[in-house]
């Protein structure tokens, strides 16, 4: 299996967000526009919602609640996003759209393996502060008893050991969680099943990689955006919030929900734009890693048609066959020919045999060799036997044949009645 391409998914996210700009306005306006909007109306409300002080049953009650609240509003929107836009960095959908918001069965997909994929965030990050605690609780319990005297620049080896540890841990953790992270929308858009374990496994060897390519992908944007957030909420502000935020201690949160009230009108703003562009971006780099994991190189047209077949319905195997007058059919026996070749029927049961003028029916294994519509002066005729192993021979009286030999219908099922040829 390939693994992640980090400079052709950087240039994919950059040619798809600037080659598709207008596609990708009409797709993802009305869902980043939703996402403004409740972006707006969350952060003027924050401060009511989230006090700093009284955290009492029913305020820790409430403050869940509304925090779940609006995880499952970010992540429909980001589902809505997330697979119209890869599927057209994908190539699947190619159509200039004016407005866009569909949560059908994929949006779903993707809303609950997001869910999943929060849910082992959470469990793994609870495991890795564990790791951490623990480790250094035994470093400096039982370290020095252990090496008193290996130390490094004054520190104990074992206290050393355990913040290794600690960082192994915590850098594996964010890869991994980049992992899973990374190709759950094209798996979503492409794939009957959205799995947590195919993302990992289409990513095996590429934590560094996917890491890499988030860099230089979203790096920019937001370099750019914290330039423009600077000077458009404010730089007093912002250092008044800096220093507020040194100066907090536990028990003593800094104000921040005041600032997000006085400057909720900007940071929706902002959020309306960076969903679309952060999407967009994520969508190519996320497209064009998928298809180098899966095999499905960009320019080969048979690769686009094996990746589009899964969108298709698929043909169920135990679908009833054609056991009607369908071309070619051919039952089992063997073809009897009179040195034109012409189409032989072999049936068994009472099976149609349409050849020539007329119609043979018969219950055993009745062998038809005609010649239909393949006789110059048409006086083809067959000779009907309702019973044994009998032959239904169309003959030609010397006028030659023109090569022409007609389509018999085979069938095993028992039409019930035996046809008198004419």
């Amino acid at each position: 299996m390939e693994k992640v391409p980090v400079g052709r998914s950087v240039s994919h996210a950059y040619e798809f967000l600037f080659g598709r700009f207008f596609q990708i306005v009409g797709t993802a306006w009305l869902p980043a526009l939703l996402y403004g909007l409740g972006s707006y109306y969350l952060l003027s409300n924050m401060q009511p919602w989230m006090p700093l002080r009284g955290a009492d049953a029913g305020t820790v009650v409430k403050t869940l609640g509304f925090a779940l609240g609006t995880l499952a509003f970010a992540l429909i929107i980001r589902s809505v996003v997330g697979i119209s836009l890869t599927q057209e960095a994908l190539g699947v959908r190619k159509d200039l759209t004016l407005a866009h918001f569909v949560v059908g069965p994929r949006e779903l997909r993707l809303f609950f393996a997001m869910i999943r994929y929060y849910i082992l965030f959470f469990v793994l990050y609870v495991v890795v502060i564990a790791i951490c605690l623990g480790a250094m609780f035994a470093a400096k319990k039982y370290g020095a008893g252990l090496a008193p005297n290996l130390k490094l620049n004054g520190m104990p080896l074992a206290t050393v050991a355990a913040a290794l540890l600690c960082l192994v841990v915590t850098v594996w953790f964010a890869l991994a969680m980049l992992r899973l992270q990374f190709l759950l929308p094209p798996v979503a858009s492409v794939e009957h099943r959205t799995r947590l374990m195919r993302a990992w496994t289409l990513t095996r060897g590429s934590g560094w990689r996917v890491l890499l390519v988030y860099i230089g992908a979203l790096l920019p944007v937001m370099v750019a955006a914290g330039i423009a957030a600077y000077f458009l909420l404010g730089p007093n502000d912002l250092m008044n919030l800096m220093a507020e935020i040194r100066r907090a201690r536990p028990g003593n949160p800094p104000p921040i929900a005041p600032f997000y009230a006085a400057h909720a009108f900007v940071l929706a703003a902002f959020g309306t734009v960076l969903t679309i562009l952060n999407g967009a971006l994520l969508a190519g780099a996320s497209a064009a890693a998928y298809r180098t994991t899966t095999g499905h190189e960009e320019p080969d047209a048979e690769d686009d048609a094996a990746l589009v077949a899964p969108l298709l319905a698929p043909v169920h195997a135990d679908e009833p066959a054609d056991h009607g007058h369908g071309h070619d059919d051919h039952g089992h026996g063997h073809g009897h020919g009179d040195g034109h070749g012409g189409h032989d029927d072999h049936g068994h049961g009472g099976g149609h045999d349409d050849h020539g003028h007329g119609g043979g029916h018969g219950d055993g294994h009745g062998h038809d060799a005609a010649h239909g519509g393949g006789h110059d002066d048409g006086h083809g005729h067959d000779d009907d036997d309702d019973d044994g192993d009998d032959h239904d021979d169309g003959h030609d009286d010397g006028h030659g044949h023109d090569g022409d030999h007609g389509h018999g219908d085979h069938g095993h099922g028992d039409h019930g009645h035996h046809a008198k040829a004419a």
